[in-house]
């Protein structure tokens, strides 16, 4: 019955529907690759410039270090920087006498210092929490680790 259908069009009818449907399938090709086209080309150019972006941030990362090493050794040769360091270093171990607080006190905020350390690593360091005796140098627990939190 479709068959009898499809003969009684005519023949411009037929034509008509014939270029059309050949129209229909060369955009859609047509549309597939020019969207797939676009998609790559976006994709490259999307990557250039995320490239360059990265190679800026890091070219001004080196350039703020750089600065910052700059900085350091020309405090480290300035005399009056050196003579301060040195003071608050002494500074730094007799806090607990300028303040008027007693070895025993002192003694207890280091152990409640070293606490807190050895609890913060646990949670934060995880597997590093047997390290935790480097969170304290030993240099300032032997003098007297708590007095930073004094300070």
């Amino acid at each position: 019955m479709e068959d009898d259908m499809y003969n009684d069009l005519k023949i411009g009818t037929k034509v008509l529907a014939a270029f059309l449907s050949i129209a229909i399938i060369t955009v859609g090709f047509t549309g597939y690759f020019a969207f797939s086209y676009g998609k790559a080309f976006l994709e490259k150019e999307s990557f250039k410039k995320l490239t360059a972006v990265r190679e800026m941030k890091a070219g001004q990362i080196e350039d703020y270090f750089k600065q910052i090493t700059d900085q350091i050794i020309t405090f480290s040769e300035d005399r009056m920087i050196i003579d301060a360091m040195q003071s608050f270093e002494n500074a730094f171990f007799d806090i607990d006498r300028a303040q008027g607080i007693r070895a025993e006190k002192m003694a207890a905020f280091d152990a409640e210092l070293l606490d807190y350390y050895e609890k913060w690593a646990d949670v934060s360091l995880g597997e590093t929490a047997d390290r935790t005796r480097d969170v304290m140098p030993d240099n300032v627990r032997k003098k007297g680790g708590c007095k930073c939190v004094l300070s």
